[in-house]
């Protein structure tokens, strides 16, 4: 008995291997893992390196990513820019997305983007896929969603990363950023 379930351990090493972040086991009867879990268990943008192999080989040029972390994704793929995928625009359309699987139904509202025939990239921690030739309105079906129905990671109520990535990107707007957090609490404290 021992030795079968050692052997039952070794394979299922090998079955997930590189891919142990979103590793799920056969009880999940082929659903995809952001259907199960979430957060750190599935994406951590350790993919990235892999969507940049990915885009490559296609010879993508211009590549609209909404990773699940604060890094900027361009570092690890220069054809890369951030986007966000509840807050697609016109101008995104008939375009190459890189999403956090995270995203679709937990970190962000992106479920929208669910109807779309869609490619795992590292292990199924990220999704490609292409956009449609016209984006539907925000609120129509099929259509990214309302800003009102936006959702953000850890279910803040604004865009945590995008702070952090205004503070990366320029760390003189520390002092403002703690101010408008601060105006923000002391807000939410007085509603109460």
């Amino acid at each position: 008995m021992a030795a079968a379930l050692a052997a039952a351990s070794v394979a299922t090493v090998v079955r997930a291997w590189p891919h142990y972040m979103p590793f799920v086991n056969s009880l999940a009867l082929g659903r995809p893992p952001y259907e199960l879990i979430s957060d750190s268990n599935l994406d951590w943008d350790t993919g990235l390196p892999e969507v940049e192999r990915y885009v490559q080989e296609r010879g993508l040029t211009d590549v609209l990513i909404d990773s699940y972390n604060v890094s900027d994704p361009a570092l690890y793929v220069p054809q890369g820019r951030r986007w966000s995928c509840q807050a697609a625009t016109a101008e995104d359309a008939g375009r190459w997305a890189i999403v956090s699987a995270n995203l679709f139904l937990d970190g962000e509202n992106c479920a929208w983007l669910l109807a779309r025939p869609r490619e795992p990239v590292a292990g199924g921690s990220l999704y490609a896929l292409q956009l449609p030739a016209t984006i539907p309105a925000p609120g129509s079906p099929g259509g990214p969603p309302l800003a009102s129905a936006y959702r953000y990671l850890g279910g803040g109520p604004f865009d945590w990363r995008e702070i952090m990535h205004r503070a990366i990107e320029d760390p003189q707007q520390m002092p403002a950023i703690y101010d408008w957090m601060m105006q923000w609490y002391r807000a939410q404290q007085n509603a109460k």
